[in-house]
């Protein structure tokens, strides 16, 4: 099950129900961004974003991995995922949860590197 149903079937538990929809316009407009950079990049050109995981109702949104998901499948070449620092969640993505279904899902803020073109073996 993706996450976005998963969320879903949790909107009572979330601060707001457009939630899912909210995230999934997220990554829509994410793809957009990077299909066109891709489109105009230079041949030698790199993309480097920063960004964090996000957690709502218990549920982690690994945007970092979906974003390399994203960029890949719009013909950037994935060099790295690396995490940058862990984060704590925010008490508005668990305080209308349940409390026996209350969690706190660790986060991450992680940069993620595409390069324009393959690149070429050292080894």
């Amino acid at each position: 099950m993706d996450r976005t149903s998963l969320l879903e079937e949790r909107t009572t538990d979330l601060w707001n129900p457009r939630i899912p929809k909210m995230i999934q316009a997220y990554f829509e407009d994410m793809e957009r961004i990077i299909k066109r950079l891709r489109k105009f990049a230079q041949k030698n050109a790199s993309l480097w974003l920063v960004v964090s995981t996000s957690a709502y109702a218990g549920v982690e949104i690994p945007v970092d991995l979906i974003l390399a998901d994203i960029g890949q499948r719009n013909g950037w070449f994935l060099r790295d995922v690396g995490v940058l620092r862990y984060l704590r969640s925010s008490s508005q993505h668990v305080k209308h949860v349940e409390d026996q279904t209350r969690k706190s899902v660790p986060l991450r803020e992680s940069v993620v590197i595409f390069d324009a073109t393959k690149p070429t073996s050292t080894i």
